[in-house]
């Protein structure tokens, strides 16, 4: 997934804003910290400013949290843990244990298009995994705990900070604040409020390759993730799990969804399956856009707020115009 927008970075320092602005009368309080690998910010809006400061603040606990059960990168993490200990059965929490199983249900119904498993080693001749997609028989429930078959692991890149802010809204809202707005890197976004009517909801730009406007994003509820890949540099690869081979082609998927998590992995899919997956997509509740070097794609209710525009294109300008991309960036 390609976080095309850094607001802010700074290792492990805490940035505050105690009261950013009123809205409908109520304070607004936004905090942001490094987390996972890139910037996670969040704002809530409650009832008293210090109220307000508080949630924010833990919400970036609750991420940290899932950083530590799912970190691939983190010696004491508890996916490291299992991965230590493939072939062995070992006890999980029950957070583990949870988004372990979510993210399957998710490679199946993404029809393993989006897959967070892999082989330590390829064997076939086109570069796939031996028998990829494979997440669901990468894994064996064993009395309460879990066995990793042994040469084989767990990538959470493309669920893990949806699983984050998933947390985060419904812990926010649970301790009584009246909205929650996360930007985790620029690309998954969610909001929710008490009252959908009370306050506007969040605009969010699309631009093109060249960071030309490809169209806005209303977000009134639920989240929006957004994936790419393609021949930029700074892209980075996803890979067909059917070839084992990153998907070269210019591509980037806008989802949305009711949770962070199916958000962040139906991008990853529908990079993979391009404007193809869209109807499989709707028939699983996302709505989305696929931007490639055909245009805009779209299902029925992706909430465009100004959708793309169609314009007259020469054979000659067409794969200029078209070779799109896109970040998503934070409202006013």
């Amino acid at each position: 997934m390609m976080f095309a927008v850094v607001l802010f970075l700074a290792a492990n320092v805490l940035f505050r804003c105690p009261v950013l602005a009123s809205s409908q009368g109520f304070p607004v309080a936004s905090v942001g910290q490094v987390v996972m690998g890139t910037v996670l910010e969040v704002t809530v809006i409650a009832s008293t400013a210090e109220h307000a400061r508080t949630l924010a603040t833990e919400a970036i606990t609750i991420a940290r949290h899932w950083d530590e059960v799912l970190s691939p990168f983190l010696k004491h993490s508890e996916l490291t843990h299992i991965q230590k200990h493939q072939g062995q059965a070992v006890y999980i929490s029950e957070d583990l244990r949870w988004a372990l199983r979510w993210a399957a249900e998710l490679a199946r119904a993404t029809r393993g298009t989006f897959e967070p498993g892999y082989r330590s080693t390829v064997t076939s001749a086109t570069g796939a995994n031996d028998g990829a997609p494979l997440f669901s028989t990468l894994l064996l429930w064993k009395h309460g705990g879990v066995v990793v078959r042994p040469g084989t692991y767990i990538d959470p890149g493309a669920f893990g900070k949806g699983i984050a802010v998933d947390a985060i809204v419904d812990w926010t809202l649970a301790q009584g604040a009246k909205e929650v707005f996360v930007n985790f890197g620029g690309s998954s976004f969610a909001r929710a409020a008490l009252e959908q009517t009370a306050h506007p909801p969040r605009r969010l730009l699309l631009p093109d390759h060249e960071g030309r406007p490809v169209g806005i994003v209303e977000l009134s509820s639920g989240s929006l993730s957004v994936s790419e890949s393609g021949t930029r540099a700074d892209a980075t690869p996803i890979t067909d799990p059917s070839t084992g081979a990153p998907i070269r082609l210019s591509r980037t998927a806008a989802v949305w969804a009711a949770e962070a998590t199916a958000a962040d992995a139906w991008s990853t899919a529908l990079v993979v399956l391009g404007r193809d997956g869209l109807s499989l997509a709707r028939e699983h509740g996302v709505e989305a856009t696929v931007i490639d070097d055909q245009g805009v794609a779209t299902t029925d209710r992706f909430p465009w707020y100004s959708p793309p525009q169609p314009k007259k294109q020469t054979p000659m300008t067409a794969a200029k115009e078209l070779h799109l991309w896109s970040c998503a960036c934070a409202p006013d």
